[in-house]
């Protein structure tokens, strides 16, 4: 999935930005991707990734849940 950050509140979208010239840019700015390992140790456990500009942390993390 890809999207792009939009204005909410007084939170300006990428459009908004000065440094972007093209007013009606579809450029993706956020993706998100699941994955999955197929074989016996990972079967059913989705690793999900996220990646984005202007996301409110810049953080990398790992859930372990049994």
């Amino acid at each position: 999935m890809t999207g792009q950050y939009v204005t909410v509140g007084n939170h300006k979208g990428y459009l908004d930005e000065p440094s972007v010239v093209n007013k009606e840019s579809r450029t993706e700015t956020f993706a998100t991707a699941v994955l999955h390992v197929h074989n016996p140790r990972w079967e059913g456990v989705p690793f999900v990734l996220k990646a984005g500009k202007a996301l409110t942390d810049r953080k990398a993390e790992v859930f372990i849940e049994i």
